[in-house]
């Protein structure tokens, strides 16, 4: 995972997770009721991927997002495995986008 969330003015203050879960339903459409649901659409996973991608690109834990997201260790791992990889890491890359425009005003 390269380090999107550092720019090139150096290190941007962390965002909180509700700031992360907030741009991540700008881009997806999903809410965080949604992506801590039972939900297996194809859309709520990648929610899901993308808050667990962009999260881990802030520097959050896994352990740090358990507790939000309701998901075992092991499930959090694969989400961000999963995160590095086509239609997820655009979404990261444009949440991040998002993010850091916020994070720069």
């Amino acid at each position: 995972m390269g380090r999107l969330a550092i720019s090139s003015r150096g290190p941007l203050r962390k965002p909180s997770l509700q700031e992360i879960v907030k741009a991540v339903k700008e881009v997806t459409g999903i809410s965080m009721e949604e992506i801590v649901s039972r939900g297996k659409s194809k859309e709520v996973v990648l929610a899901r991927e993308v808050l667990v991608g962009v999260s881990r690109e802030y520097g959050y834990k896994l352990v740090d997002l358990q507790p939000a997201i309701k998901r075992d260790l092991s499930v959090l791992s694969r989400l961000s495995r999963e995160s590095d990889h086509g239609h997820a890491r655009k979404a990261v890359e444009e949440v991040i986008r998002i993010l850091n425009a916020r994070l720069q005003t």
